[in-house]
């Protein structure tokens, strides 16, 4: 009998992971992301910077999650599901039909309903830090 080391078990552990990403509709996914990042290549606004600095750490999980090898095409083979909507970024940029819609398509779901919602994960990305002016100089905006 040989124990197990923390990193295989870590390894075989991450094996077992069987992501299922679940549709969502084209005002939420990662188009929101890169046209927030290209609009603020023309801001001055420090709030928008901001917004643009969490949009490309979203952008970065997302694409983590997308090329991490765990994708199945089956629903019934996950193990968890990923929503690829980006909640925070759909209230930042007032898209709230876009968010009402994309909670009725999620909430239709047979995936989603067959467990609460319980085996579902979300990118959030940071959220309203403590001083989101740590790389640029911020602006007093009336």
């Amino acid at each position: 009998f040989r124990s197990q080391s923390a990193s295989t078990r870590r390894r075989e552990a991450r094996l077992d992971v069987r992501i299922f990403v679940q549709p969502v509709l084209p005002c939420a996914d990662e188009h929101l992301l890169l046209d927030t990042i290209e609009e603020s290549a023309t801001t001055t606004n420090s709030w928008g910077h901001f917004v643009a600095q969490q949009a490309r750490h979203l952008l970065a999980l997302h694409s983590t999650i997308m090329t991490s090898g765990a994708l199945v095409n089956d629903p019934r083979e996950a193990t968890v599901f990923y929503v690829p909507a980006f909640w925070s970024m759909l209230i930042e940029r007032h898209e709230h039909q876009c968010l009402s819609d994309q909670f009725v398509l999620l909430r239709r779901s047979w995936e989603y309903s067959r467990n609460a919602g319980y085996d579902h994960f979300f990118a959030a990305g940071i959220q309203h830090p403590f001083n989101p002016c740590t790389t640029y100089g911020c602006a007093i905006e009336t």
